[in-house]
């Protein structure tokens, strides 16, 4: 049973082996289809963004609107690319910006947590250990992702 389990996710594995020009093809396709198509929660989202942001035009708001959508659908290819992304494409692609803030904490026995929102790809955060050399723990909780790096 545990076999035809781990079955279901060989497709999305054989699926992260793509470039990720051709992951962005795909994206783009998966917007057109979900914004014209389908459009899936269009009404939620452009209420949302009108109460967010009372002073833009209805214009304003479809291009934000829009722009959320493509953003969203390369999010969901992007994490599906994480199952066989190297710790070299890591680099090229996910930046720390000050990584000796974190590794200052830790030298001195310092647990620290970091809470990132639906800002950019948290799910990338997995790649901390990189440039901290530390192990890190995950926590998803709600919208937030919580990371506790803590020492050995």
């Amino acid at each position: 049973m545990k076999n035809l389990q781990i079955l279901k996710f060989i497709p999305f594995y054989i699926f992260s082996w793509l470039p990720f020009w051709v992951l962005y093809l795909i994206s783009n396709t998966f917007y057109f289809i979900i914004f014209y198509l389908l459009r899936y929660r269009r009404k939620v989202v452009f209420e949302n963004l009108k109460r967010a942001f009372p002073n833009k035009t209805n214009k304003e708001i479809h291009f934000t609107a829009k722009e959320f959508y493509k953003h969203f659908c390369d999010l969901i290819l992007e994490t599906l690319k994480l199952a066989t992304l190297s710790k070299e494409e890591f680099k090229l692609r996910f930046y720390y910006a000050n990584p000796e803030l974190l590794t200052a904490f830790l030298k001195h026995d310092k647990s620290i947590t970091i809470y990132a929102a639906h800002l950019g790809n948290w799910e990338w955060l997995i790649s901390l250990p990189f440039p901290i050399s530390k192990p890190v723990y995950g926590i998803l909780t709600g919208i937030l992702l919580s990371l506790s790096v803590q020492k050995p």
